[in-house]
């Protein structure tokens, strides 16, 4: 079992920020809606009279009801946001590689089938002028889908996690050990932990 906290903390810090963010931009967002709501209120009680009240106030139900949708939107992207980072978390402060493929099986669509997953260390690797790669962990993902396209989004979700440093699709094609229309693929996806990191 690998033990190493494989994630850098400048990586764990850059997860805390997007944390506090999403945190700060749902507070915002809540603020100028009950705002919204206020100035819409002020604005009919001021413009006043019996005459139109009625539909001046099922406009302002119909915009508090659009308010509403919204928020909920909102909450809705908080909670997704919420829950990457918590396993990025997870991810970071604990080894539990069960967390690292539960979130794959997450953005796994029902047109993709994922078969083999394999990950393991990258160590550092010479280069010219005495410059050394980065280390850290690849993670490779193999099995078939409905076709190209769904391939494609399916790195795309991976990317968008933003837990890996790349993600790369290595191979897709039809071969011949694929069921019939189906498309082959291998995915290879890096975390990388800079040369003196934390470990």
């Amino acid at each position: 079992m690998i033990s190493a906290n494989l994630l850098p903390a400048s990586h764990r810090r850059h997860l805390s920020r997007q944390d506090r963010t999403a945190r700060w931009s749902i507070v915002i967002a809540v603020y100028a809606v009950v705002l919204a709501v206020l100035w819409l209120g002020s604005r009919q009680y001021v413009a006043g009279g019996r005459f139109g009240l009625e539909r001046r106030v099922a406009a302002i139900d119909a915009e508090v009801a659009g308010i509403n949708s919204g928020i909920a939107g909102l909450k809705e992207k908080a909670v997704r946001v919420q829950a990457s980072l918590s396993t990025a978390r997870s991810i970071a402060d604990h080894p539990d590689w069960s967390v690292l493929l539960s979130l794959i099986a997450s953005l796994k669509s029902a047109d993709i089938e994922v078969d083999r997953v394999a990950l393991g260390p990258r160590t550092a690797e010479a280069k010219p002028g005495g410059a050394k790669s980065v280390k850290g962990v690849w993670v490779r993902l193999s099995g078939f889908a409905k076709d190209h396209q769904a391939i494609a989004h399916f790195a795309l979700r991976l990317e968008g996690a933003h837990l890996f440093d790349r993600v790369a699709l290595e191979d897709a094609r039809k071969n011949a050990a694929e069921p019939e229309g189906l498309v082959g693929f291998e995915i290879e996806a890096q975390i990388d932990e800079p040369a003196g990191g934390s470990k």
